[in-house]
């Protein structure tokens, strides 16, 4: 079990230097946050 999480972040990380091109435009789909399990896995 984890223990309690008292944060979300959402996003992308360049970890290398200098990246080409400089910048990047993404898009992200279907993100669901929840206190309980999310979804239909079993």
């Amino acid at each position: 079990m984890f223990s309690a999480f008292d944060k979300l972040k959402l996003g992308w990380q360049l970890y290398q230097d200098d990246p080409t091109p400089s910048s990047y435009d993404i898009r992200v789909d279907d993100i669901a946050s929840s206190t309980r399990r999310a979804g239909g896995c079993d």
